[in-house]
């Protein structure tokens, strides 16, 4: 009744959860409506009543079954529960999933000594129940335009609160349930894996076998991630089928009938989808062999592979709706669904098997490419190839290596080590070249963040390159590639022809950076880099991978934007609040130019930084008081400095005019500089100014203020920072003048959009 037709249900359940779920439900209802309509003429009656009653289902499930909401209130600060995560220890903070009574939450504790560490390492495990005495907060939201929304992210797995601990968690009697156990045992190997072998062969085969991903080498992790084939770490179907493989080859080799080898390995699916974590990949690879193990002993029903696929996504998305927005669910599915529509394709046209794997490495790219860009703004065709290289030789070497080692590791460890080297020397070329490509970011396109209508243009055109190869048995293969290179030229183009410009004040925390975006794609100036002051620490407090402003949060707004080049990077002074984040961007991305000032002082560090552009092929260039910076029709004047001062008084000053108001950029400039400033310009009139050292006591002067008179104030401050700024006198002098201020511990990122001489809009990352 159904055969073939159950991808119908899937689209009529993702309507309906778009309805619940979306800004704007009339949109998904109307298409639901057209969708009904559709169905009703052009198909079968039992298929439009499926709809009409898995639509129904959906709705009741959404209305009265998924909890949305948090049940606790931050006046509670004591807690019992049960530890539902592998509690992870990064530096001096120890974080992991709590079940309360009501909810799941996620603590924090930050560990006061080596020794409270190494005792909780010992003592902390998933499963075990203890009590908590901490404060409930909201997860963060973003404070920049483009920022990975944690928040959300935590609210898709139902948590809403964070509890920082303020001891450590005291352990209470508990008994373990059969899951707790699995649980347990799944963390006592990964932590027995971690000890036994040697990097990165042990992050390697944590990933592999049990899903853990966390001790992978973080280069090497953020290697895989960028250049396409992190899926290969992912626990996913081809697990599930090799190791049910070597169940079945093995009882069938022991006697056992074939029927109770069926019923065997239905019970060892559930087991080893704990095992690995359970995520999204694996759920769905279990599901999907136990529904074939299922209807292989019934041998009465018969479904089509899109039809087993559409069952589970649907008993998936029933169980848990919030699913749908997981990441891992959406590659996971669509990269599936994908090569079983394009299996019978790729083998009616007699590729070789290089040519197999590179066509299912596009169709595969393909398929994820609307979910995958929108995340991270880039794409390299080297995953292409890097998909060909890697997919055989860790599906058919490594993973089964990896589970031969591990095994044998408790027969005979000697053997078991001499495994190991080998899988290392197996992983050495092939690392070497994915961590070439990685630091040498070759045929990578950015796309940046693509609006709704660019989204479904890129649907639409995929959708239609793949029907079309599909009825195309000859050279019809190139057209896989033609979303790929059109959605680029779109992207440049739509830039080109844009006559909007941005003038944007990130949020780099305690520090300064500030993007401009010319319209028509006449430039782009990066105005400093922000950079978190490094302090020593001792080594039990390192994290292994610590928040880089300038990696975290520039380099990620200039590929959100679609910027593939910066033409000028301005170095205010040397401070490391304004440049620490520039060695993030040199060989990430190009830098034509950048400008510094004679008297910039630079540390051993920063002259080996400036060394490393010069061979990127930047450009260093100086400039002073009296020069002008040309793009076009626009003009930025240096104002300052004009002699040697001391660090913040050798600010380059900038002037410009965008959007028909008068900027200023001071950098760190303090009451000294602002008074020659005045001197040289005392007829000087600005209407945005960009706030000199973070709003300190020592700058923005009253006498200065009076002679710009300017109507905005930008003040690029770090939250709760401790040095006190911005300072209450300047807030005051500000305000009696009646200039607006927009601070960026308040606001987060402030963007302001122009076209020719008119402000069109002012937007902050954080809603007021």
């Amino acid at each position: 009744m159904l055969y073939g037709k159950c991808h119908h249900l899937v689209f009529v359940s993702c309507l309906v959860m778009w309805v619940f779920y979306g800004n704007h439900p009339w949109i998904p209802l109307i298409i639901l409506i057209v969708y009904f309509g559709y169905i009703f003429m052009r198909s079968t009656h039992s298929l439009f009543i499926w709809c009409l009653v898995v639509g129904a289902v959906f709705g009741m499930n959404m209305l009265w079954v998924t909890q949305q909401e948090t049940k606790l209130s931050p006046k509670n600060t004591l807690f019992q529960g049960k530890i539902i995560s592998i509690p992870g220890f990064d530096g001096n903070v120890v974080s992991f999933q709590y079940k309360t009574e009501d909810e799941v939450v996620v603590v924090r504790y930050t560990l006061l000594s080596n020794s409270e560490k190494r005792i909780l390492q010992k003592n902390l495990h998933a499963g075990n129940s203890y009590r908590i005495i901490g404060q409930l907060e909201k997860p963060n939201s973003p404070t920049n335009f483009h920022s990975f929304n944690y928040r959300q992210y935590l609210n898709h797995e139902h948590i809403y609160w964070i509890l920082t601990a303020e001891k450590p968690p005291h352990p209470l009697p508990s008994s373990l349930t059969p899951v707790e156990r699995i649980m347990q045992w799944r963390e006592k190997q990964i932590y027995r894996i971690q000890n036994t072998f040697p990097e990165p062969i042990d992050g390697l085969m944590s990933a592999l076998i049990f899903g853990d991903q966390s001790h992978m080498p973080v280069e090497l992790q953020k290697a895989y991630q960028t250049l396409g084939i992190v899926h290969i770490l992912a626990v996913s179907g081809l697990h599930v089928v090799l190791l049910l493989a070597m169940v079945n080859f093995i009882c069938l080799r022991l006697g056992m009938i074939r029927e109770h080898v069926l019923f065997l390995l239905l019970l060892f699916i559930p087991i080893y989808v704990i095992l690995t974590g359970a995520e999204a990949s694996v759920i769905r690879a279990g599901l999907t062999g136990m529904f074939v193990l299922g209807y292989t002993l019934i041998k009465k029903v018969h479904l089509t592979s899109i039809d087993l696929i559409s069952i589970v996504f649907l008993v998936m998305v029933f169980y848990d709706p919030e699913f749908l927005f997981q990441m891992g669910f959406q590659l996971s599915f669509l990269a599936t669904s994908a090569i079983l529509l394009s299996a019978h394709t790729i083998h009616k046209k007699a590729f070789s098997y290089l040519e197999q794997l590179l066509w299912l490495s596009v169709i595969c790219e393909l398929a994820t490419f609307s979910i995958l860009i929108p995340s991270f703004y880039q794409f390299s065709f080297i995953s292409f190839f890097m998909n060909m290289l890697f997919v055989p030789l860790m599906t058919n070497i490594i993973l089964p290596l990896s589970i031969m080692t591990y095994t044998v590791s408790y027969i005979y460890s000697p053997l078991s080590f001499v495994l190991s080297q080998f899988m290392s020397s197996l992983l050495k070329y092939p690392h070497r070249i994915l961590l070439y490509f990685y630091y040498h970011p070759h045929f990578v396109l950015t796309y940046g963040s693509l609006t709704p209508v660019m989204l479904f243009c890129m649907v639409l055109l995929i959708y239609v390159c793949l029907c079309l190869w599909e009825h195309r048995l000859k050279r019809g293969e190139y057209l896989l590639l033609i979303p790929f290179i059109f959605m680029y030229t779109m992207v440049v183009l739509s830039g080109t022809w844009s006559s909007q410009g941005q003038v944007v004040f990130l949020d780099v925390g305690q520090g300064d950076s500030v993007l401009i975006q010319l319209p028509h794609h006449r430039g782009t100036i990066l105005i400093d880099t922000g950079g978190i002051v490094p302090y020593k620490t001792e080594a039990w407090k390192k994290k292994k991978d610590p928040f880089k402003v300038g990696r975290d949060v520039v380099l990620h707004e200039l590929r959100a934007s679609g910027i593939h080049q910066i033409d000028m990077l301005i170095l205010t002074h040397s401070d490391y609040d304004h440049i620490g984040g520039v060695k993030d961007l040199i060989g990430q991305i190009p830098i034509r130019k950048l400008i510094i000032s004679p008297w910039f002082n630079p540390s051993t560090a920063d002259i080996k930084m400036l060394k490393q552009a010069y061979r990127q092929g930047t450009k260093i260039q100086k400039v002073q008081k009296g020069d002008t910076i040309n793009f076009s029709t626009y003009a930025f004047h240096v104002l300052s400095p004009a002699t040697n001062q001391d660090s913040n008084n050798n600010s380059i000053v900038l002037q410009t005019n965008l959007g028909g108001l008068n900027w200023l950029f001071t950098g760190d400039l303090e009451e000294e500089g602002e008074n020659q400033l005045t001197k040289n310009y005392p007829r000087l009139s600005i209407d945005v100014l960009k706030v000199g050292h973070h709003g300190s006591r020592s700058s923005t002067s009253e006498q200065f203020l009076n002679v710009i008179k300017p109507k905005y104030a930008m003040i690029s401050v770090g939250k709760n920072n401790r040095y006190g700024h911005p300072n209450q006198e300047v807030l005051q002098r500000l305000s009696s003048l009646h200039v607006k201020i927009m601070r960026t511990d308040q606001l987060g990122a402030i963007r302001w959009s122009f076209k020719n001489d008119q402000i069109t809009r002012v937007d902050f990352a954080v809603q007021q």
